[in-house]
Formats: structure tokens, sequence, C-alpha cells
């Protein structure tokens, strides 16, 4: 018999730590007696317990009140912050929405760098590869581009609206159109006059069909003409 793990939406709204609700069996009267008759195996559901907790963000400098379980409680102490637990998690690994979304947060004020403006000395100090007294390594490792930054933590429905919006913003332009700014940019410099339009005007060329298949025996004729 194999556990399931299951996510349910309330997972999505707090910090679970990874963990879910088990899908399991439980051996029915595992305390009676039973020589001849074979025992049975109840399915059965069994929750983590959660609570409330208020966590603190570094980066975004707010106080936040979660629902957490006691695994996620104990990451966090061991990664010392509610950041470094967030930004060193995988996202399959948070396994919450909420989660997700902080850490995406996290990494767009990083890399913008808009944490923190009205006090340089906690701006520095969160922007500082070393801590100037512990020499402790803060934020830097996690710094990358704001482009990039912008798509962690979205699920696939968001990423895919997103995508959508970014091609909807670069709909390529008619070659018309830019024929015509051309057009009217060489008219205001002059260089597209009247007498220019010769060179776009279609050009007559001679055909040499005859000459080349008649031309042994037409030429000698023609040079007699003329002397």
């Amino acid at each position: 018999m194999v556990n399931l793990v299951l996510y349910p939406p309330e997972a999505d709204q707090g910090l679970w730590g990874g963990e879910g609700v088990v899908k399991g069996w439980k051996e029915s009267r595992p305390y009676t007696k039973k020589k001849i008759l074979p025992r049975h195996w109840v399915p059965r559901l069994y929750f983590p317990t959660v609570r409330k907790a208020v966590l603190y963000s570094e980066i975004l400098d707010k106080h936040m009140e979660i629902t957490v379980t006691e695994r996620a409680l104990r990451l966090i102490d061991q990664h010392f912050g509610l950041d470094y637990y967030i930004l060193r998690t995988p996202e399959i690994d948070l396994a919450s929405k909420l989660g997700n979304r902080l850490k995406r947060e996290m990494l767009l004020a990083l890399a913008n760098e808009d944490y923190y403006p009205e006090d340089e000395e906690r701006h520095d100090y969160i922007k500082s590869k070393y801590h100037i007294n512990l020499l402790t390594f803060r934020y830097a490792e996690f710094v990358i581009p704001a482009e990039e930054a912008d798509w962690v933590g979205l699920d696939l429905n968001e990423a895919a609206r997103k995508q959508q919006e970014l091609e909807e913003q670069r709909i390529p332009v008619p070659l018309k159109f830019k024929f015509e700014r051309e057009l009217v940019a060489r008219l205001h410099a002059g260089t597209d006059l009247i007498a220019n339009e010769e060179e776009f005007g279609p050009k007559i060329e001679e055909s040499k069909f005859g000459e080349r298949l008649l031309g042994k025996y037409l030429n000698p004729i023609a040079r007699r003409f003329r002397s």
C-alpha cells in the first residue's frame, strides 16, 4: 500500500515546509485478536499540525502572520531567518504559492535595489557582500537580473499569461508603415526628388534573343549596308 501526499489549497496560503496531507491506511481494530478472520485496512487522512506565527523578512522589511508547521519553523531556524530559507529552498520544495511569491518579491527587491530607501545604513548592509564586522556572507549570492527574477515563482497559467502579454507588446509593424516613414524622412531631408524617381522606375532592356539566334547571319549583312 502506497501513501499519497496531497497539497490542499490551504498549503498555498502558508509555509508548511513541504508537508502536506498524507493519504494512508490504518489497520482496523489492531488490538483485537483475530485468528481466522482477515484484518482490514481502512483509508485515513493524516493532517499536519499548523498554527499562526509572525515572521519577519529583512529584505522586504515586513512582519507577516503566516500559517506554518513545526517543520517549517525548524527549517527557518536552520537557515537563520525567513529570507535565507525562502531564497535557498527550490520552488518545488517550498510547495507554496505564498512562498514562491515571497521569493519573487525578494529577488526583485535585490535586483532593483529598492530596499530601505530611507535608511542608507541598512541599504548598504543588505547590498554589501560581506558584513563589516563579522565578514558574514549576506545576499549578494542571490542577486540575479530583474528580467529573470520577474519569472521566478510563477505557476503555469501566470507564466503563460505573462508571455502572451510580452508577445502582444512586440506586434510586428507592417512594412508599408516602415517605408512610409522612410519616404517622409527623405522628403524632409530633400534627398527624394522627382529626378530620383528614375532610379525606382522600370528599366527597359532590349531583347538579345534574336541577336543570339541569328546574329552570325544578320551581322555581316548589316555591316554591308553601313559601308
